[in-house]
């Protein structure tokens, strides 16, 4: 790699396009200086940039980015939005990202995250969306998708802590109030279970009997696994044994569930919200019923509601990972193939800009920022480093609409789901023909006789 260390005017200068203030300058290095200190502001090339010349991938600062890109923004000359051509790291989240240890994570927590990514897509569309209709693309647009990447990525705490409120933001800024309210109540519903996936990303024992036996199930000892279980279940009616949950037919499964599901709702009724153990043992009793599978999603989700459904997801694939990945022709191996890939430190950003950039620059507007874009109706922000989502938006300039005529949310969701069915349709046709061409022929003994009748 090429590193050179620049003062924040010579930086303003170097991205208006004079490329002098790095002459001298540029070094190679096999490893960012970290510990640089001051007012230096450090900036990283995979490639010599006097030779070929191009923009840093990566450029290390002193402080929040937001100083840097206002002064960099004054300027109509320079590159914009900026932080899709360089990843802009203060130095603090530059020494965790970039100097720690790798540390391995148990496939059962990824194969969950997808589970909940999953059930947030359906969250997303108020249940109008089957899991049979739920798309790759579609769970890659949820908070809980980009939850698992910042996971991969191994981002510090505060990082996390600052993920939902900025990937709700930013919905907000591309979304009509009425889908922003609907995202907002879907990812509340699933944050408390991706908190518990971090905490089981790290190999902790989370606190509370539902994160208990979540951390049970995720390293398999079978006692503690028991011991866990018991608690948790308490409050319900009756307390089987989880071998003796197993060992009773589908029927008495299913009414020990709805047993379960009554305790619940009786209690949200008296104490005004639900209660987050109550609702993870409904969870638990309802894979039971149907190991390796989401089945009963939909009677959940009437039932005992979105809190329910996402420890459901949770206790389905952190017990049967490789089946849940499975489901719909291996939708979830997809979601997990994609969640799973790293973005090197030198590479250039794949999103089309920051959350903060994008906050600056939305204040004269979001269509300056939309239209600046590659691609139509999708925006690629980085919420925080190395963490990308994708944002849906209906560009107001190019659109055949008028200001007071803007397709509604519901209207996108709505052509999503006729595109998918026009899928299914096709597939289904592209069957039948081959089940034609796979009838035998019958062997006539006297063909022109067949041909007169």
């Amino acid at each position: 790699m090429w590193l050179a260390n620049l003062s924040r005017r010579e930086l303003i200068e170097y991205y208006l396009g004079s490329t002098k203030v790095i002459e001298g300058r540029v070094r190679v290095a096999t490893r960012l200086s970290l510990e640089t200190e001051g007012d230096t502001i450090e900036l990283a090339w995979p490639d010599n940039p006097l030779k070929n010349f191009s923009l840093p991938s990566l450029m290390i600062i002193p402080e929040e980015s937001q100083a840097i890109l206002t002064a960099i923004a004054a300027s109509p000359q320079t590159p914009s939005p900026l932080t899709g051509l360089t990843r802009i790291l203060n130095r603090r989240e530059a020494r965790h990202l970039l100097s720690e240890g790798e540390f391995p994570i148990n496939y059962r927590v990824l194969s969950s995250v997808v589970g909940v990514a999953l059930i947030e897509a359906i969250l997303h569309t108020e249940g109008r969306l089957g899991i049979r209709q739920v798309t790759p693309t579609i769970c890659k647009r949820t908070m809980s998708y980009a939850w698992g990447r910042a996971l991969v990525a191994q981002s510090s705490d505060t990082s996390l802590e600052e993920l939902p409120g900025r990937w709700l933001e930013t919905y907000a800024m591309l979304n009509t109030p009425a889908a922003t309210e609907t995202a907002r109540k879907a990812t509340g519903s699933t944050l408390s279970v991706l908190q518990i996936l971090s905490q089981l990303a790290r190999g902790d024992r989370p606190k509370g009997d539902a994160g208990e036996l979540a951390f049970a199930l995720c390293f398999e000892d079978r006692s503690f696994q028991e011991d866990a279980w018991f608690k948790l279940a308490r409050p319900l009616e009756r307390s089987i044994s989880m071998d003796g949950l197993q060992a009773l037919s589908r029927e008495d499964r299913g009414a020990y569930l709805k047993e379960a599901l009554r305790t619940l709702s009786s209690m949200t009724a008296a104490r005004g919200s639900v209660q987050e153990d109550v609702a993870a043992a409904c969870a638990f009793v309802a894979t039971r019923l149907a190991p390796g599978s989401l089945e009963h999603l939909d009677i959940l989700l009437q039932a005992g509601g979105a809190r329910v459904l996402s420890w459901y997801a949770l206790f389905a694939a952190v017990q049967t990972p490789r089946e849940i990945c499975s489901m719909s022709n291996g939708l979830g191996f997809r979601i997990l193939r994609d969640l799973q890939l790293r973005e090197s430190e030198l590479a250039s950003p794949t999103a089309d800009i920051s959350f903060t950039e994008l906050k600056l620059l939305s204040r004269v507007g979001i269509d300056s920022v939309t239209s600046k874009i590659g691609h139509a109706n999708e925006l690629q922000v980085e919420l925080i480093p190395f963490t990308t989502s994708t944002f849906t938006f209906q560009n107001r300039n190019k659109s055949r609409w008028s200001e007071d005529q803007l397709p509604s949310d519901d209207a996108i969701q709505a052509s999503e789901i006729l595109q998918i069915l026009k899928t299914r349709l096709t597939r289904i046709s592209a069957e039948l023909s081959q089940l034609t061409r796979e009838v035998p022929t019958i062997n006539d003994p006297n063909p022109r006789k067949s041909r007169r009748r």
